[in-house]
């Protein structure tokens, strides 16, 4: 689930207005955007996901003022005061009550478990209290904003006894999940797991489909989580219970995470064996209907002009925090190849030298109020990559920390499977040039530097990838490389849909003498190949 761009541009508008300096154009806002889109739901949620209680304040207030449901936004208001220390425990319960004094003891011990939030949960006296569908709403996602879950399976069974008909359940569950791309911090991807597991132990064994659902999800989030142990036993579990490839997916995946390269590989190698099949079965049943079948939707284009704003702007942002951000990868070769950013990109890659700096980029990021950022990715030493989105231009914008070692700058990509890529560029001091109007750093060495990245870099090569190819990768050929080369595959087939860029890696990998597909397996995928080739 992701907030429309619409939602988050807005939310960075408001919250930039909400500044003590800039609260005069609050009004004129409010007027040129409309009162509904500024009281829009998902723009409410967003304000909560992100924890931007300014702003949750303000809406809160606005929607009291201006709509229908004003128990609604009173009880936000008062919980969101509460949190902030404005008003006390006793004030905010009366508030969230709205006039029901049997409901003030409720929102009392709710709101106090923020005192002691890891305290272990005890039976709460909720069940002779005349609750209602909206109380067990704003329970649930107060706790998960607040990540006291453990306090969710009272609220369930209160929410059940009001209605059996398995909607409660249903809706906790998708509110967990919709967090879980927002989860900023492995202790609220654990504190979602333990929610998720709770829920999962309320589902009856004969709804193995569904226990399969939940259970890939868990993997997920054990997997963010950095549970690792949790993850690959359930992952194995999955595997026993589940007839499709959901199984063979979180063993994949599970194993990289503890850098299992050899098990991963087995895993990947069957994965792809039945991406390839699935993408054959399509293209033969394609070609028996003797019609053209609806074709996907092509991938948005990357928006350049968007791209240019949110260079700019973060190029500001870090400078004024005194730091030197240089242009690096498609961004660099884009400057030095044809005088822009490149139109068939897919993001913004700056580079920083120092992995201390990390900190000031997520502060300064931060502080702007305009960008989601992964914070999970700041492990101090450990940290190559610290990936953010620019909400108000929709542009993602990856960050890389070069470690600085005697000979060398060390550089890497951190991989959703729980890993990291290594690459060895030569050393370098900065420069500064004139780039889209304004100064921008780069690489001393800028073209030495894009040789190392491409190889022949004053060429356009469609397809290049460069997690296979790149001339200055650590660990060449070793198991690792191997499965990105099994990863980058099944990506060419399944995603990009491109014979060129399959061509491409299993080159690389014949001139490297890696042999990362097995007889049978190599036959299958040039059988696809073929097949795209004719079509």
């Amino acid at each position: 689930m992701k907030f429309d761009h619409e939602v988050s541009r807005l939310m960075c508008v408001l919250q930039e207005a909400l500044r003590p300096d800039h609260q005069k154009h609050l009004l004129a806002i409010i007027e040129n955007e409309g009162m509904e889109k500024v009281l829009d739901p998902e723009l409410f949620k967003a304000a909560r996901y992100f924890d931007r209680r300014t702003l949750l304040t303000f809406l809160a207030s606005l929607g009291f003022e201006n709509t229908k449901e004003q128990a609604h936004y009173q009880r936000w208001l008062a919980a969101t005061q509460y949190r902030n220390g404005q008003i006390d425990a006793g004030e905010a319960a009366r508030l969230c009550a709205s006039e029901r004094p049997l409901m003030v003891d409720f929102y009392r011990n709710l709101l106090k478990t923020l005192d002691n939030p890891k305290a272990e949960a005890t039976w709460l006296d909720w069940m002779e209290m005349p609750c209602t569908v909206a109380d067990m709403l704003f329970a649930t996602e107060f706790l998960l904003d607040c990540q006291v879950v453990q306090w969710l399976p009272f609220v369930l069974h209160r929410w059940c006894q009001l209605d059996n008909s398995g909607e409660p359940w249903l809706w906790m569950y998708r509110n967990v999940i919709e967090r879980v791309e927002y989860a900023q911090t492995v202790q609220q991807s654990q504190v979602l797991a333990q929610a998720l597991y709770m829920l999962l132990k309320k589902v009856a064994p004969e709804h193995q489909s569904m226990m399969n659902t939940l259970t890939a999800k868990l993997v997920d989030l054990y997997l963010r989580a950095e549970q690792s142990d949790q993850a690959l036993a359930l992952a194995q579990t999955l595997l026993s219970n589940s007839s499709d490839l959901s199984g063979t997916y979180w063993l994949m995946r599970s194993h990289a995470n503890r850098s299992q390269f050899s098990e991963a590989i087995k895993f990947a190698s069957n994965f792809l064996s039945a991406v390839i099949d699935k993408a054959i079965k399509e293209k033969m049943s394609e070609d028996l209907l003797f019609k053209a079948q609806e074709q996907p939707k092509k991938k948005k284009d990357f928006d350049v002009n968007a791209a240019n704003k949110s260079l700019k702007t973060v190029n500001r942002i870090l400078r004024d925090r005194g730091l030197q951000p240089f242009l690096m990868s498609g961004v660099l070769l884009g400057y030095m190849r044809e005088g822009q950013i490149l139109p068939h990109d897919k993001d913004i890659d700056l580079g920083l030298i120092g992995w201390e700096q990390q900190f000031e980029v997520a502060q300064a990021l931060l502080a702007s109020g305009r960008y989601h950022v992964s914070w999970r990715n700041l492990r101090g030493a450990k940290t190559f990559l610290l990936d953010a989105y620019d909400m108000e231009n929709g542009v993602a914008v990856d960050f890389f920390f070069f470690h600085p070692h005697s000979d060398h700058f060390l550089h890497g990509i951190d991989y959703k499977y729980g890993f990291t890529q290594n690459f060895r560029f030569s050393p370098f001091g900065l420069k500064e040039i004139d780039f889209l109007g304004e100064r921008f750093f780069i690489p001393d060495n800028a073209e030495k530097n894009l040789v190392e990245n491409y190889g022949d870099w004053k060429t356009p090569q469609s397809s290049y990838v460069v997690t296979v190819e790149a001339p200055v990768l650590v660990q060449k050929g070793s198991e690792k490389h191997q499965f990105i080369a099994l990863i980058e595959l099944m990506r060419s087939v399944e995603t990009f849909n491109s014979v060129k860029r399959v061509q491409r890696i299993l080159d690389c990998c014949n001139a490297l003498d890696m042999h990362v597909l097995s007889t049978e397996l190599e036959h299958r995928l040039n059988d696809w190949m073929v097949r795209q080739a004719l079509h």
